[in-house]
Formats: structure tokens, C-alpha cells, sequence
């Protein structure tokens, strides 16, 4: 009797052993990175020979004519995207640049449009509207769409544009949990370049202007612009 009982334990044993495992084992979560990033977006607004430098945080009104140029320095390296869509409902992949990857390295420097060229308003009002991501890591679905976007024809252009936007407002829910960004304005020095109005107006340096945020894993931030 007792070597009848040790078998059918034995040969119990044995077949929990063999059965599927019930469990699951959760993945260890993913460590957060900080993201350090100074942004500025400034506009030119008012007439050529003596126009108002303004510093645009979300929400702006502009003319026709008025000139934008954006400024962005990554402290740590990250991942920056940035889109435009236009009053057209068109949309513009500004970064990452066509061909090249979205990871910056701590210390780049990037300038939209590049060198002292500034974006002009055109004729054309309505709200026009600028994306602006930052993550510690790439962000696969959105490169994806980016790609698509740029070899789309003509009239896919607006369902890859919606499908972006669909992508953002998903990331940014995503990630609505987490601690807010601090943000604060960059200390610089020297004098701030104004406008020169003896002789030509001088474009002002809008790094001069950058605020620094710093935040865990994602940063996420929309400017509008109500072209008038």
C-alpha cells in the first residue's frame, strides 16, 4: 500500500511538471532616461523696417508676412520630430530631414530654416499649426509614417497626414501620466542682439530666447498659429 501511494506521487509530480506553465512573467519595466531640451520659436511681426520680436510658447497670432524661425539644442541625446501642417491641411516632415536618422547628440544645434533665413508668412490665412516630439528613444511607428509621407503621392498625403496626427495625440496620452516637464527660461550671456535701426534691421539670435525643459522618457508640445 505504501509503495502504491510514493508511485501515484510520483507520477503526479511528474505530470504537473509537464504541464504548460499558467503564469506569465512580466517584463522588467523599460528605465526611464531624461530628456534635457532648449526650444525657442520666435516670430517677426509688424512692419520690415521696425518689427516686434516675439517669443511664441503655444498659441500665436500673425499676418501675412510676419517671419517664424525655430532654434532647438538637445542637452542629452534624444529623438526630435518635428511637423508642420498647413491652414491647406498639407502636411511637412521638418525633422527628422529626409534621408537622415531622428537621433540627435547632446550639443547639436539645429535651426529651422537653416543659417538666417526665416520662414514668410504667404497669402494664404487660416491655422497653421507646428508638432514638436522629443524622446529618449525612436519612436518606430511614427519614423515609419514619416517615411511614408515622403514617398506618398499627392492624394495619399492627407491620410498619411491624419494618420500622424492620430500617432501624436496616441503618444501623447501615452505618456499624459507622466511628471510634468520643468521648464525654465536659458540663462545667456552678452547683450541681446536687437534691431539695429540705423542701418538695416538686424534678424535677432533666437537662442537668445530658449527655454530648457527637462523630463523623463517624452516631451510633446503644439504650437498653433492664427494666420490672419
Amino acid at each position: 500500500m505504501q509503495a502504491f501511494h510514493k508511485s501515484a506521487l510520483l507520477r503526479i509530480v511528474l505530470a504537473l511538471m509537464l504541464l504548460p506553465v499558467a503564469f506569465t512573467i512580466e517584463s522588467p519595466a523599460v528605465e526611464e532616461k531624461e530628456i534635457r531640451l532648449q526650444w525657442a520659436f520666435g516670430a517677426l511681426t509688424g512692419p520690415a523696417d521696425n518689427p516686434q520680436f516675439l517669443s511664441i510658447s503655444n498659441n500665436a497670432v500673425l499676418h501675412s508676412g510676419d517671419r517664424m524661425k525655430l532654434f532647438l539644442q538637445p542637452q542629452t541625446d534624444c529623438h526630435l520630430y518635428l511637423f508642420y501642417r498647413s491652414s491647406q491641411q498639407e502636411w511637412v516632415v521638418m525633422l527628422p530631414a529626409h534621408g537622415s536618422g531622428s537621433r540627435f547628440t547632446a550639443g547639436a544645434r539645429i535651426t529651422l530654416p537653416q543659417g538666417a533665413d526665416w520662414f514668410r508668412l504667404d497669402e494664404v490665412t487660416g491655422i497653421e499649426t507646428f508638432y514638436l516630439l522629443a524622446s529618449a528613444r525612436p519612436l518606430n511607428t511614427l519614423e515609419i509614417l514619416c517615411e511614408n509621407l515622403s514617398a506618398a503621392a499627392q492624394p495619399e498625403r492627407s491620410t498619411v497626414g491624419r494618420q500622424i496626427l492620430s500617432e501624436i495625440s496616441r503618444l501623447q496620452k501615452k505618456h499624459r501620466t507622466l511628471t510634468a516637464a520643468a521648464e525654465r527660461p536659458v540663462r545667456l550671456g552678452g547683450n541681446f542682439r536687437g534691431m539695429n535701426k540705423n542701418i538695416e534691421p538686424e534678424l535677432p539670435d533666437i537662442s537668445q530666447i530658449a527655454m530648457e525643459i527637462s523630463v523623463a522618457d517624452f516631451f510633446s508640445r503644439t504650437f498653433t498659429i492664427d494666420h490672419r
